[in-house]
């Protein structure tokens, strides 16, 4: 990926950072959290307008076209902006968003609303951000409005920098394909339920969970139910990715990890193990200013960290296998259904071998994240997967358009494929199937205090003092 796509993926990133130091941080530690965030957006605009220069845009031009279209109608199928169909998570969507819009910053639920939920909302927000800032200049309708333009700018993004990580010739052909691939790439979910239950699964059925024991995502779903993680984990990912073992490569994914603990901290523990075997692999050493960048965005984190885990309990978590009716076998069969038969089949691609070390952090990520069941609904396992997956995604397009992939190993590769895709037209069959009369904008304020109790109060916490005493208001 050409460092102009990677300045841009950075100032996505960032910009709701700028906006949440403005509505949540006192006066001067968002003073120097801003002037820091600023230096990094403005260096990360310079390579971005520097990497555009480069461009032949006579060439670039008709894929970004075809790319932002195909973009532009899988995000309007999902749900975002209330023009079709919503899954289950858009009431927490909507009411997310609506708190941001409608209620001053930081969100805070006084007890006169609900005695048993008070306190203020702590969350993962960098998604929401920017269009609940634009729903609070020009109301809730344009919030939403924005809201589905915000995600299309993400996704054509991610569907531009998984093509250039597919394949190192970017033709019009291969823009297009990989595209169409990353929207259908699953695991054979389709298949693990037929052999549960030994009947096919209905079209338009959310066969996910099929294994009873946690989630690995298709890429249709987790736009469809948590752009939030999604987009963020893609992202930061294809930047990890883009390995060119130096120092400027590696500050530009330090900086982009460091930016998705807003948007989702459990991607971030998924990219971790990535950027650590990147920094092992630098070729120089580091300079002065890398590891003095690198404190700075530490520190970052630390910020981020405080606020998210602020008057927290003690957050769940088992091992997987102590539910009795998970057994060694069901985790293996999760593990090939889902990864492991795609991983097998393009381990072997000649083609692929300068890249394996990506992979096979992918794989132990992927073995090891389904054993600690952390969080309600194993939120760890879901979304900590998103980079592991995407990795895996990359490898498999690169081996369907590798000429040197033997044809059986090609033909299992397309199989797999093919199956794998039966999850993301079966949650789109879903949205279709479901698609509204009119669009839904909700004309009366909607609230996260909405949600059900055991839902809303993972969203609202009572900060500690000493966190809120000298950093946040």
């Amino acid at each position: 990926m050409s460092e102009g796509f990677t300045g841009l993926v950075a100032l996505y990133i960032w910009i709701p950072a700028i906006i949440f130091a403005f509505g949540w941080l006192r006066p001067l530690p968002c003073t120097l959290a801003v002037c820091a965030i600023l230096v990094l957006v403005a260096r990360a605009a310079m390579v971005a307008l520097r990497g555009m220069k480069t461009v032949n845009w006579r060439r670039e031009l008709p894929a970004l076209a075809v790319l932002g279209l195909i973009g532009l109608g899988w995000v309007f199928i999902s749900g975002c902006g209330g023009w079709a169909f919503e899954n289950g998570d858009y009431f927490k969507h909507n009411g997310m968003l609506g708190d941001l819009i409608h209620r001053s910053w930081p969100v805070s639920y006084p007890a006169t609303e609900n005695p048993s939920l008070v306190g203020s909302l702590v969350y993962y927000i960098a998604y929401y951000l920017p269009a609940a800032l634009v729903g609070k200049w020009l109301g809730y309708r344009a919030g939403s409005d924005f809201m589905l333009v915000w995600a299309w700018l993400g996704t054509l993004l991610c569907l531009r920098a998984f093509s250039a990580l597919g394949s190192q010739a970017q033709t019009f052909r291969r823009h297009v394909l990989s595209a169409l691939f990353f929207i259908v790439a699953s695991g054979a979910d389709f298949l693990g339920t037929y052999l549960v239950r030994g009947t096919p699964p209905g079209l338009g059925e959310h066969i996910e969970w099929w294994n009873g024991m946690c989630e690995y995502a298709s890429n249709m779903t987790s736009l469809f139910w948590v752009p939030q993680h999604a987009l963020a984990g893609w992202l930061a990912t294809a930047v990890v990715l883009s390995d060119r073992r130096d120092r400027r490569s590696l500050t530009h994914a330090f900086q982009v990890v460091a930016g998705t603990v807003l948007w989702s901290p459990f991607v971030t523990v998924g990219l971790l193990p990535f950027l650590l075997v990147r920094t092992l692999r630098l070729r120089e050493k580091p300079s002065y200013a890398m590891l003095i960048q690198g404190a700075l965005l530490g520190v970052w984190g630390v910020v981020m960290s405080l606020y998210l885990m602020a008057g927290r309990d003690k957050v769940p978590m088992h091992w997987v296998f102590s539910n009795p009716n998970y057994t060694l076998l069901h985790l293996l069969e999760f593990y090939l259904l889902e990864f492991g038969l795609l991983a097998i089949v393009v381990w072997g691609c000649p083609e692929l071998k300068p890249a394996r070390w990506s992979l096979v952090v992918a794989v132990v990520c992927l073995l090891f994240l389904p054993l600690p069941a952390v969080g309600d609904r194993s939120d760890l396992t879901m979304r900590s997967s998103i980079p592991g997956l995407f990795c895996v995604s990359v490898f498999v397009i690169r081996g369907l358009f590798s000429v040197g992939m033997p044809r059986f190993e090609r033909r299992t590769l397309e199989f797999l494929v093919l199956v794998g895709s039966l999850t993301a037209l079966s949650e789109l069959a879903r949205s279709l199937n479901n698609w509204p009369s009119e669009r839904y904008v909700p004309n009366h304020y909607t609230s996260a205090l909405q949600m059900q109790w055991d839902e809303a109060h993972q969203y609202i916490a009572t900060p500690r003092r000493l966190v809120s005493a000298w950093l946040f208001k």
